[in-house]
C-alpha cells in the first residue's frame, strides 16, 4: 500500500534510514533519482519499485551495475544491448548474461568476460559461441561443469572432456558416446568421482580390470557393472569386503549358491 507521506524532505529521510519504506512511496516519487540512490543504498530491491525514468537513466545505471550487474534484468530493455553496460554487468557476475540481448550473447569479448566470472555462463551464450572450440576451452578451464552447456560437437573433442573430467569428474555425463568409452577418459573421471562409473559405456562396465580399480573405490559401484562381472566372485568379494550391503547387487548365479553375504564370505572364494 502506498504511504500517504507526500513531502520530499520527510520522504529522504525516511528512506535514509530505511531504504524498505521505497516501496511505499506514491509512484510520483519513484522516478526522484535522489530518493532513489538513498533507498538503494539500504534496498537493493528498490530497482524493481523505481520509476521508468530511473530505469532508463544511463548516467544513474552506470555508476550502479559495476558492482550490482543483477540490475540488468529490472532496468530498461535497451540497455541489454549496450555494450559498455552489458560488460560490466557480466564481470560482475557472469550470469548476467542471461538477460543480454541475442546480438550480445554471440559478442566474443561480452561471453569471454562472463566465463572468466563464471564458466557455466557459457550455458547463456549463442549457439555460434558454444561451438567456438577457442570460447569453450576459456569455460572448460573455469569450470568443467560447463562441459554439458556446449556444443553436440565440441563433446565429441577429445582434448575438451580431457580438461573438463580432470576438474569435475561429473562432467562424464555430458561427453559423447565414444568418449564415455575411452578408458583414458574414464579412469580420471572415476578417480575425481567414483560414481561417473554409471555413465560409461556397457563395453567399460564389462573391463574386468577398471571395474575393480572403481569398486575398490566405491563399493556401490557394483550395481553399474556388467552383469557378467556382478557374477565374478574376485570382484564381489571386494566390494562386500569394503561394503557388506552391496551384496544386493550380486549377479543371480552368486545369490544362488549363496544366498547371503555372510555365507558368500564364509566360502572359500
Amino acid at each position: 500500500m502506498e504511504n500517504i507521506i507526500d513531502n520530499r524532505e520527510e520522504i529522504l529521510k525516511a528512506v535514509k534510514e530505511d531504504g524498505k519504506i521505497y516501496s511505499c512511496l506514491l509512484k510520483a516519487w519513484r522516478n526522484d533519482k535522489e530518493i532513489f540512490k538513498e533507498a538503494f543504498k539500504t534496498n537493493k530491491l528498490a530497482i524493481q519499485l523505481a520509476g521508468e525514468e530511473i530505469k532508463k537513466d544511463r548516467e544513474l545505471i552506470k555508476e550502479l551495475i559495476q558492482d550490482n550487474g543483477w540490475i540488468l534484468e529490472y532496468i530498461d530493455k535497451s540497455f541489454r544491448d549496450d555494450t559498455e553496460l552489458v560488460l560490466m554487468a557480466v564481470k560482475n557476475d557472469g550470469f548476467n548474461l542471461k538477460f543480454v540481448s541475442e546480438r550480445l550473447k554471440r559478442d566474443k569479448n561480452i561471453v569471454t568476460s562472463a566465463i572468466k566470472e563464471n564458466g557455466i555462463s557459457i550455458q547463456f551464450a549463442s549457439e555460434e559461441m558454444k561451438n567456438n572450440k577457442k570460447i569453450v576451452t576459456e569455460a572448460i578451464n573455469y569450470d568443467g561443469r560447463s562441459l554439458e552447456y556446449i556444443s553436440e560437437r565440441l563433446r565429441r573433442n577429445k582434448e575438451l572432456v580431457l580438461k573438463a573430467v580432470q576438474s569435475y569428474g561429473g562432467a562424464l555425463a555430458w561427453a559423447s558416446k565414444t568418449l564415455k568409452n575411452d578408458e583414458e577418459i574414464v579412469r580420471i573421471a572415476v578417480n575425481e568421482n567414483p560414481k561417473m562409473f554409471q555413465f560409461v559405456s556397457s563395453n567399460l562396465k564389462n573391463n574386468f580390470d577398471l571395474a575393480i580399480y572403481v569398486i575398490d573405490k566405491f563399493s556401490g559401484a557394483l550395481q553399474w557393472v556388467s552383469s557378467e562381472l556382478k557374477n565374478n566372485k574376485e570382484i564381489v568379494k571386494i566390494a562386500v569386503l569394503n561394503d557388506k550391503k552391496v551384496y544386493k547387487y550380486v549377479g543371480k548365479k552368486i545369490r544362488k549358491e549363496y544366498p547371503t553375504v555372510n555365507k558368500f564370505l564364509a566360502s572359500e572364494v
